[in-house]
């Protein structure tokens, strides 16, 4: 609770600029609710000097550190999307590591720009045989918010994980409000705060 409070107090107080504290606090913080206050604290005052610190954070060995990163990306996609997309790597899309991969897929989304969704769908496709749930489902929320370019590369694979991805697509399409909601604000992302 006293961190929870630090961070808070420090994204409230607009004389404040301790980026590069909270950057590195983020990396190793084990609490949950205290990495997304500061993640909070970060984006009130997003500048390219944060920007750089945090890029810094893409080659940090610790996963959470990575993942973190790049859900904070997606969190600024609205104050330098073509910069993040720059920034996001087949390697942070590819990770072995859950977290990094589903941080990346939520980042990419909300940062790319239109005539590299191609580019996306094609990176995003060789994700398909992961076998966690977690990951098959924030795929699924990727490919629908980029949307119809998503949707018919899958139905040209015609494989039965592409055939998979596009039934859960369709359950949440027509029946998961919630779900439909998380993709519509991963493609808003930068416009909301959770």
């Amino acid at each position: 609770s006293t961190r929870l409070r630090a961070a808070l107090a420090v994204g409230s107080d607009p004389h404040l600029d301790l980026s590069e504290v909270l950057v590195a606090r983020y990396a190793e913080e084990p609490d949950f609710y205290v990495r997304e206050m500061l993640t909070w604290a970060l984006i009130q005052r997003p500048s390219n000097a944060l920007l750089n610190e945090l890029k810094t954070q893409l080659r940090n060995p610790l996963p959470q550190a990575r993942a973190q990163t790049l859900h904070i990306f997606s969190k600024l996609a609205g104050f330098a999307p073509l910069e993040i997309w720059n920034l996001i790597s087949e390697d942070e899309l590819h990770s072995p590591d859950i977290d990094v991969a589903m941080a990346a897929w939520r980042a990419a989304v909300a940062v790319a720009p239109q005539d590299q969704y191609p580019q996306l769908v094609r990176s995003l496709i060789t994700q398909l045989d992961r076998a966690e749930s977690a990951a098959h489902k924030a795929l699924a929320r990727a490919f629908l918010s980029l949307g119809q370019e998503a949707t018919a590369a899958l139905e040209e694979l015609s494989s039965p994980l592409a055939r998979a991805m596009l039934l859960t697509m369709d359950s949440m399409d027509s029946g998961d409000q919630e779900n439909i909601s998380v993709a519509q604000r991963v493609r808003n992302a930068g416009r909301f705060v959770e």
